[in-house]
């Protein structure tokens, strides 16, 4: 037999060894309690979990500010706690739901369920852990981050300042987060109230 699969998916074949990363990807979160059991079943037997953002913004249940699992600064420590816990093997992305509190465009803060009336607190947990989270990662040649990158988009950004000869646009996209600089990943609704066009961000 040419290939031999092993829990990390390592692939022997002929002369040449490739091991493959073993990934977790959970996705929005929107203040459920869901992703603790993922995290706490797996986190041992995974190379690297990656959390697709939007943990905030449930729009089926308002009063869940009153409730601890469920508040919304409560779960964005919760995700942040377990990065602590593993920095090595979690990543924390955002999303457009996160974006909407840390921007000050208006029209990013017409996601659905957009928190309005707890708006500087959502905001505040994000920039306390800002260091925590990313725009998006690379392993094993795939690219994850919460919506997707269209090359219009990614062209679009030499305006401001994207060299693509110097670095790649994941590593330019998570270092304008950490400068703060988040109006650069604004949803603004243009042409698809969703997104789902080529000038959105990767968010």
């Amino acid at each position: 037999k040419n290939l031999l699969f092993s829990e990390k998916r390592m692939i022997i074949k002929e002369y040449c060894i490739i091991a493959y990363m073993l990934i977790g990807i959970i996705p929005d979160v929107h203040q459920t309690t869901h992703f603790i059991k993922m995290v706490e079943n797996n986190i041992n037997r995974l190379d690297k979990l990656v959390f697709l953002g939007d943990y905030v913004d449930n729009w089926l249940e308002k009063i869940w500010w009153h409730i601890p699992e469920h508040n919304p600064v409560n779960t964005i420590n919760k995700v942040v706690s377990y990065k602590q816990n593993y920095p090595a093997k979690i990543d924390l992305l955002l999303g457009n739901h996160c974006l909407s509190y840390l921007s000050k465009n208006p029209k990013s803060k017409l996601v659905s369920g957009h928190q309005h009336e707890h708006d500087m607190e959502i905001a505040q947990a994000f920039l306390n852990n800002i260091e925590h989270f990313k725009i998006a990662v690379e392993y094993d040649g795939w690219v994850i981050s919460h919506d997707g990158f269209s090359n219009t988009w990614v062209n679009n950004q030499k305006e401001k300042g994207f060299a693509p000869d110097k670095e790649n646009i994941i590593d330019w996209c998570n270092k304008m987060l950490l400068k703060k600089n988040f109006h650069y990943f604004d949803w603004t609704g243009k042409l698809s109230p969703s997104g789902d066009e080529v000038t959105q961000t990767p968010t």
